[in-house]
């Protein structure tokens, strides 16, 4: 996605489990200000790691004294959904990615070559997505989980 002139990078602090993931403990995620909102952003990007957000949601955010933009509240879900993917095997990457987009949703590579990240806009039917995916879980072709879900793809789980 093209980052906006007045977009600001805002940081989201991670929490690593046991096994150290996620890789990084604080994701950059580019958001751009909301008009009639202080401290209000919305998210542009799909976040590869961070949870309970997704492209469109309105947040809020500050700046410390000198240091970066802070993640502090979600204040409205935009009606996206955001589900990872790592494939299995990386010969399939790309025809996972193709799979994936066929049913709607929008398909982003991340900077892990396995990793792939997903964004449901409102119309995207879940439950065919999900159907998918749990097939491909159980046949060992991808591993997934869901970042956030939006309250329309909820009703669908």
């Amino acid at each position: 996605m093209n980052k906006r002139d007045d977009a600001v990078e805002i940081q989201f602090d991670l929490e690593t489990d046991g096994e150290g993931w996620p890789p990084i403990p604080v994701e950059p995620i580019w958001c751009t200000p909301v008009p009639s909102g202080d401290e209000h952003y919305t998210v542009t990007n799909v976040p590869i790691f961070a949870v309970d957000i997704s492209r469109g949601d309105i947040i809020r955010a500050h700046r410390g004294q000198g240091g970066p933009m802070r993640f502090v509240a979600l204040v409205e879900q935009g009606g996206h959904s955001t589900l990872r993917v790592i494939v299995a095997n990386p010969d399939e990457v790309e025809a996972v990615a193709q799979s994936l987009a066929s049913f709607g949703c929008v398909v982003n590579h991340t900077y892990i070559d396995q990793l792939l990240t997903l964004d449901l806009p409102p119309g995207v039917d879940y439950g065919v997505i999900r159907g998918w995916l749990l097939d491909a879980d159980a046949a060992d072709r991808v591993d997934w989980e869901e970042g956030a879900l939006a309250a329309v793809h909820r009703v669908e789980h």
